[in-house]
């Protein structure tokens, strides 16, 4: 178990693709109803850009399986992948 982790608590983590590189964290959480409660947008540690793909956390299976529901849809022109990661 790694630093900080509480087994007891579920955690609801979706793997967010294909994302626009442009597309900013606000954009992504208002793509999402309900919002994710948390999203970490991945960068590249030398240019800050996009890396075009995205972590989401949720409060609740409820949230997670409307988020799963978002597979495919469009955001900022491009379909997104949205799919459980291995933590999730």
């Amino acid at each position: 178990s790694g630093a900080g982790y509480n087994a007891n608590k579920r955690r609801y983590i979706l793997f967010c693709g294909s994302l626009p590189f442009k597309a900013t964290v606000a954009q992504i959480s208002a793509h999402f109803d309900p919002a994710p409660a948390a999203v970490r947008l991945r960068t590249d540690k030398t240019t800050k850009r996009s890396k075009g793909f995205a972590f989401l956390e949720f409060a609740d299976r409820a949230g997670l399986e409307a988020a799963l529901a978002k597979h495919g849809s469009m955001l900022g022109g491009r379909k997104i992948n949205v799919e459980l990661t291995a933590g999730g």
